[in-house]
């Protein structure tokens, strides 16, 4: 069975995120939506939450400037601000096992996602700190969507990252979608193990993620 797992990076946008919910309505195909706290700090943006929350789709966390990888910035401070006040900002709508995805910087998995800091933030705070496997780059490429299968989909449960902000995923969202049903994927809101970083106070698949070494 070939599984996607379809979830949204640097929301909620007014005018982009109602389309993109409007469109997962209409197939059907529940979400993950991570957000970006600067976004929630204007009020017609966080307004959306309640409808992302009523209609099944699950609230995470994706820091609160996105703009410097932990790596890059290891200090526990910049972490916990980026991390936290985010996580304020979500208030009752975030998940109970508090969802969190670092900023990779263009996409990229490597030692610069992660600092010691961070993940020790993140595991002892009980955050469920995950990754991803598929960038189609749409906030670059008006026509992500072309030959996508051929260019990114190799494994069996892919976790795609799209994004709700202006000039990206929503021309084509719902083409794509039909396409990937109509190839018998499966979407889901699961996430597959192998994209886990840390949960429930534990750590799950860090090697080479981490810029100054693995807490203890």
């Amino acid at each position: 069975m070939k599984r996607l797992s379809l979830t949204f990076d640097n929301g909620p946008t007014a005018g982009i995120t109602d389309k993109v919910l409007e469109i997962l309505s209409r197939h059907g195909v529940l979400s993950t939506f991570f957000m970006i706290g600067r976004k929630l700090e204007d009020e017609k943006n966080a307004a959306l939450l309640p409808a992302i929350k009523a209609a099944g789709h699950r609230i995470g966390n994706h820091t609160l400037t996105h703009s410097v990888p932990f790596g890059d910035k290891p200090s526990a401070e910049f972490a916990i601000e980026e991390i936290e006040r985010t996580q304020e900002l979500l208030g009752d709508f975030a998940e109970t096992d508090k969802l969190f995805r670092p900023y990779g910087k263009l996409g990229r998995l490597g030692p610069h996602v992660f600092s010691r800091a961070s993940l020790k933030h993140l595991r002892d705070n009980n955050y469920t700190a995950v990754t991803w496997t598929t960038i189609p780059g749409d906030m670059f490429n008006a026509d992500w969507d072309r030959d996508f299968e051929q260019r990114f989909l190799p494994q069996p449960w892919s976790v795609v990252v799209l994004h709700d902000v202006e000039n990206s995923c929503l021309p084509h969202l719902s083409d794509f979608i039909s396409k990937m049903k109509d190839d018998r994927y499966t979407f889901t809101q699961e996430l597959p193990e192998e994209i886990v970083v840390t949960r429930a106070g534990r750590f799950v698949n860090i090697d080479g993620l981490v810029a100054d070494g693995v807490p203890a």
